[in-house]
């Protein structure tokens, strides 16, 4: 068995680099708190922009408040008085009242009137006024924009003044104090026309620029703050990812050590029972051809003097028990020959199904004299298998179930596969076996039989191994015992030669009965 530790410097190749999640993350967050930062410098900027808009709407509702009142009471109107009244604080630049044309009528500056008005380097025209409608307009059809308008840059309200009835507002001529007047009013001359007045408030400029830069700044302040606090996040969930898989990796580096130790017990103790294989082999090395010779001997006069006493004499029958006793001591011998021998094994395409079934009916004879039911389980497989000694080796289990069961029961073959391994489980619902001696049944001369010699299981065991597969025994008293075999579907090559016929362990014959029924179901 292989044991492989994730060397935790070591990176999955299909991973992406350790920097580049923390960079998208980097920069989706700058994304989410760009556009917030965003959306809030423009609502701030809007909320200024409406505040001047009010009140440069304010100013020229005031001058067109005065501007009705005068005309009703035909007083005469002081505008030049009312535009310097207007622009006495410093945040208001100028006040402009024009034609369509965008001829100067009034202005806070006397000397601009007559002359064009410029907004951005060009004279104010009905073109000008539309642009400036398109980028901001108001519910009273007002507009406002920052713009660059009498030599200055300014945040610049415009509005159109209601048409007086009658045409009575006259086109000025520059007269002192820049009065306008109505027909007949003092000594003027006027030219009626019915051009409607355009008024433009300029206020400064620099409150809403020094407030958006502002804004910037607490914005960038803001978000730099979010953005660090949010890197920061992302550094300490790293930290605790890298922590959370330290420990991960540590509890793998710990199942493993503790597979390890495991595998080191179970090489440990199987070496144990290959050194006590070893002695039962050095022991059957001394002993064996010591003992048959002589065991012959005593077998053929036995049954020499056997054959002397009548039929039914106590003496004839002594004769026959030691014939008997002779056999059990000659397999008690064949066995441990066949416990100390290397087990050959010649693998061939074997239909598993078929070994069952041949295996079954082996133990019809048997099964039917105890009452014990046979059944089958599993469709069939292919493997590469010896199949004489396999069946031998789950023969030898079977027989020790039925043998088990003295009252009855039902034993179960079970076949299953998978894509490297074919596996035989040997199921029986007899007494069980105590947890106390599950664990010594494949020690060399254990048994639980009078008659038994202890070797069965490791004959077993040996088989199997050489199939490179394994055996596992489960068992729980008065539940019943499974014996699963696990078998590679390819077996090793054949190790040694061929065995001997005269010194292999026999299987037992059983004639062939009609065929059982049996559950043939899928695995």
């Amino acid at each position: 068995m292989r044991y492989y530790l994730h060397d935790p410097s070591a990176r999955d190749p299909r991973a992406l680099p350790p920097a580049l999640p923390m960079m998208g993350a980097a920069f989706i967050l700058f994304l989410v708190v760009g556009v917030f930062t965003g959306r809030n410098i423009q609502q701030t900027e809007q909320s200024v922009s409406r505040l001047l808009a009010e009140r440069g709407n304010a100013i020229i509702e005031i001058f067109e408040s005065s501007l009705r009142s005068d005309m009703r009471t035909r007083s005469g109107v002081r505008v030049q008085e009312l535009l310097e009244d207007l622009t006495a604080r410093e945040d208001i630049l100028f006040v402009a009242v024009t034609l369509d044309d965008g001829v100067i009528v009034a202005h806070s500056n006397p000397g601009r009137v007559g002359q064009r008005l410029r907004v951005d380097g060009r004279p104010v025209d009905a073109e000008t006024l539309a642009e400036l409608h398109e980028r901001e307009e108001g519910e009273n059809g007002s507009a406002w924009a920052v713009m660059r308008m009498e030599g200055q840059r300014a945040f610049v309200v415009h509005r159109a003044l209601f048409r007086p009835q009658g045409d009575i507002l006259q086109k000025p001529v520059p007269l002192p104090h820049s009065e306008l007047a109505y027909p007949g009013y003092g000594r003027r001359s006027s030219i009626l026309t019915p051009e409607p007045l355009q008024v433009f408030v300029g206020q400064d400029a620099r409150p809403l620029q020094s407030m958006q830069e502002q804004n910037m700044r607490s914005a960038l302040l803001s978000g730099m703050l979010v953005l660090l606090t949010g890197l920061t996040g992302l550094m300490a969930l790293r930290y605790f990812e890298r922590g959370m898989e330290s420990r991960r990796r540590m509890r793998v580096a710990e199942s493993l050590a503790q597979s390890m130790v495991d595998e080191v017990k179970r090489l440990e103790k199987e070496m144990r029972r290959r050194e006590k294989q070893a002695a039962v082999g050095d022991l059957a090395a001394g002993v064996a051809h010591e003992l048959r010779n002589p065991l012959s001997s005593i077998k053929g006069y036995a049954t020499y003097f056997g054959s002397r006493f009548p039929e039914g004499s106590e003496d004839r029958e002594a004769a026959r028990i030691m014939v008997q006793e002779v056999d059990r001591l000659n397999r008690v011998i064949t066995d441990l020959i066949g416990v100390t021998r290397p087990t050959d094994i010649h693998p061939a395409p074997t239909d598993m199904g078929r070994l069952v079934d041949d295996i079954l009916r082996l133990l019809t004879q048997d099964a039917g004299q105890r009452g014990v039911e046979l059944r089958r389980e599993g469709a069939s497989v292919f493997a590469w298998i010896d199949p004489d000694r396999l069946r031998q080796a789950v023969l030898n289990v079977c027989l020790n179930a039925v043998e088990a069961m003295q009252d009855g029961g039902v034993l179960l073959l079970r076949l299953s596969a998978d894509e490297n391994h074919v596996m035989l489980d040997v199921v029986d619902n007899g007494p069980g076996i105590p947890p106390e001696l599950l664990s010594r049944i494949f020690d060399p001369y254990f048994t639980t039989k009078s008659q038994g010699t202890g070797l069965g299981l490791v004959i077993v065991m040996n088989i199997v191994e050489a199939h490179g597969g394994s055996v596992q025994v489960t068992s729980e008293p008065d539940q019943g015992t499974t014996v699963h075999f696990s078998l590679p579907r390819r077996a090793p090559e054949p190790r040694g030669p061929a065995p001997s016929t005269s010194e292999s362990s026999s299987e037992p014959t059983r004639p062939d009965p009609p065929d059982f029924p049996h559950k043939d179901t899928a695995s």
